[in-house]
Formats: C-alpha cells, sequence, structure tokens
C-alpha cells in the first residue's frame, strides 16, 4: 500500500511524501529514480500544509488527456465489484490527480477495437504530445504478442505501474471441489471433466490456467477452456453448472463467494487480501503469484524534463492518502512499479507470454 505519512524519516531512508523536520534539509538519491528530495512545505493535496520530503520544482500539469483501451460490451453488472477496463482505471487516475492538484483538467479518449491495440497505434501516431498518456496492462501485452502486431508497448515509456490484480479461483458451493488439493489433481488424472471459464482466450486468466497446469504437472491442451467477455458473464457461467471453474480478478468473486454462491479456492496474491475470504495459494503450497496490472504509459519522444516531471508527479501521487484510499474503495492491490522497474517487468513478461503461446500452438 501507498505509505502514510505518520512519522518524520530520516534523509537516508526517506521516500517522496514522506514526513520531514526542517525546510531546505535534503534527502540524496531519495527520489523514485535517484534523484535528491527536499524538505518542503507542500500547498496542495493530501500534503497541503506539511513538511514532507518532496521533489524539487514539480510542476502541476494543466489539460492533460489519458488515452484508454475500451471494449463494447456494457458494465458489469452489479453483482460484480467492479469493471476493470483501461477507461476505468485511466478515469480513476485523473480524477486522483485533479484531487491532488498534480493536474487540472483530465480528458479521457476511450477507443474500442482489437483488444486495446488500435488505442496504443492511435496514442503511438500522436506526435510531440507532452500533454497526453496511455493506459495499458498485461492483456494488452498478451494480445501484441499472440496476434503479432506489429504495434508494441516498447514504443513507448512505461511510466508506472499503477495497479496489480490478483487472479483467484472460484467454484459453485455444490461444486465436489472443496479444496486447491482436489483440482489440481483432476487437472492431471481426469483433465476431460473440467471446464474452466475465464476472460479471453489468450488473456490473463488463460495465461494463469497455464501456469497452474504446469506446476502440477497437467497438459494445458487437455484442457477445456471458455473465454467471455466480462466478469458478469464469467460469474453467471460458472454458476451455470457445478463441474465449471472460474478464473477471474479476486474482487470479481466478492459478491459471489459473500452470499455463499461460489466457494474460493485460492488466490495468486503474496499476501491474504482483505476483500475476498479465502487462503492464498502459496500457503497451500502453490508457489504462483500472478495476476493482471494497469499502468501508464507515455510519449517515446517526450523531452527528457517533462519525462521526469511526470514520473515525479506519479510517485507523489502514490503516496497520497487520496490513492491509498482509491484502491480500498475499488479492491485493488498498490502494484506500483516506476519506469526502470516497471520496464523490467515487462520484458521479463514477454517470456512468460511466448512460453504459453508454444504450449497451446498459438
Amino acid at each position: 500500500m501507498p505509505h502514510a505519512q505518520a512519522a518524520i524519516k530520516a534523509a537516508n531512508i526517506a521516500r517522496a511524501g514522506d514526513d520531514c523536520s526542517k525546510v531546505g534539509k535534503t534527502a540524496v538519491g531519495r527520489g523514485v529514480d535517484g534523484v535528491d528530495l527536499e524538505c518542503l512545505k507542500v500547498t496542495t493535496g493530501t500534503f497541503a500544509g506539511k513538511l514532507v520530503w518532496w521533489y524539487q520544482n514539480l510542476k502541476p500539469l494543466g489539460r492533460y488527456e489519458v488515452v484508454t483501451p475500451t471494449d463494447t460490451r456494457t458494465s458489469d453488472s452489479k453483482e460484480v465489484a467492479a469493471s476493470r477496463t483501461g477507461d476505468r482505471i485511466g478515469a480513476v487516475f485523473g480524477s486522483a490527480m485533479k484531487s491532488e492538484g498534480l493536474l487540472s483538467e483530465c480528458v479521457l479518449k476511450s477507443i474500442i477495437g482489437n483488444s486495446g491495440i488500435l488505442a496504443l497505434s492511435t496514442f503511438q501516431n500522436y506526435k510531440k504530445r507532452v500533454d497526453s498518456s496511455f493506459i495499458g496492462n498485461l492483456g494488452l501485452l498478451n494480445a501484441i504478442a499472440l496476434t503479432k502486431s506489429p504495434t508494441s508497448l516498447s514504443n513507448s515509456i512505461p511510466l508506472a505501474r499503477l495497479v496489480q490484480e490478483y487472479e483467484a479461483i472460484a467454484v459453485p458451493v455444490n461444486s465436489k471441489y472443496k479444496n486447491i488439493a482436489q483440482l489440481m489433481d483432476d487437472m492431471k488424472v481426469n483433465p476431460k471433466t473440467i471446464t474452466f471459464v475465464g476472460g479471453a482466450v489468450g488473456g490473463v486468466d488463460h495465461v494463469f490456467l497455464s501456469k497452474l497446469a504446469n506446476y502440477g504437472g497437467a497438459d494445458i491442451k487437455n484442457l477445456q477452456y471458455q473465454g467471455y467477455s466480462s466478469s458478469y458473464a464469467i460469474n453467471t457461467a460458472v454458476l451455470s453448472n457445478n463441474s465449471y471453474v472460474a478464473l477471474s480478478s479476486s474482487a470479481d468473486f466478492i459478491t459471489g463467494v459473500a452470499s455463499g454462491k461460489l466457494r474460493n479456492l485460492g488466490i495468486a496474491s503474496p499476501d491474504r487480501l482483505p476483500w475476498l475470504k479465502g487462503k492464498t495459494l502459496t500457503s497451500q503450497g502453490i508457489k504462483i503469484v500472478f495476476g493482471n496490472w494497469y499502468g501508464i504509459f507515455i510519449p517515446f519522444d517526450l523531452p527528457e524534463a517533462d519525462k521526469k516531471n511526470v514520473v515525479h508527479l506519479v510517485d507523489v501521487l502514490h503516496s497520497s492518502i487520496t490513492w491509498r484510499n482509491t484502491l480500498l474503495a475499488n479492491h485493488w492491490s498498490d502494484g506500483y512499479l516506476s519506469n526502470s522497474d516497471f520496464a523490467a517487468l515487462i520484458d521479463s513478461q514477454k517470456s512468460d507470454i511466448k512460453t504459453f503461446a508454444d504450449l497451446l500452438g498459438m
């Protein structure tokens, strides 16, 4: 979670937004990108009136455009906790930035088509647009690789991973599977008796299934998988047949588990999540931590000074009470990684996707 400003932090351990004691003191190299932080009295957002470690010469943005992929479906039913799409993440990001005084106006441009690739290519066709960004996710990275699209996330600068969504496994309460061990055994011994339901074929949920299969020594080619276009459709499908097993982001099963209609067999998170009753996979002996993410990208030709400023602005947002409350309200895990760390994650996950594609012959 974003850190709270509860106590004064010494310069050698300070992060942006931490409390400090004296105006003008310097925390050498403690910025997210290795720049110095300065102890300043801040005048905006949830830090207003406080002495905190801050970026020198931080410049709030004016009118800022966020380009987001969206899809053709309508919003998920109230039976699902939240609809997780690029346009929702973009809207929440913009609202939080504005609340913290880090920009004056956020304009969303949502584009439908081709699993988000059309939105990305539109964004990358902008030239010298310092006032724009793009919301991408792991699902888009998968789509680019599996369709062999010439459009690449590498042609934009990964600014920060904002949100992490961990995968979960749910079955109807009258399913024969009472625990994850029973399911893992059947995946190997009786794979044809199980139907897995989740998001799009080749998407994040499908990759999650491949990781489960690989871990348990099952052949994913023997496992049946049905892809759906929304979390509501996944929930509806799994409740229609007690031999079905649903894979989706953890928050998508909150209502079903709380109402007693679904049983959560495991969550692919490092620690238990406050919004969904159930054990992690790791605590049950299955060493898988995995899920979708959403992050923000900026133009490849953005001048270095502008890039640094936006990196710093997003780092300040992550430290704010506004962002902490945003994560809690939306049942999102804090997936924050800035710039170079985010870029390294993307590179590592490209090999994951290739392994998945090879397994299925895609």
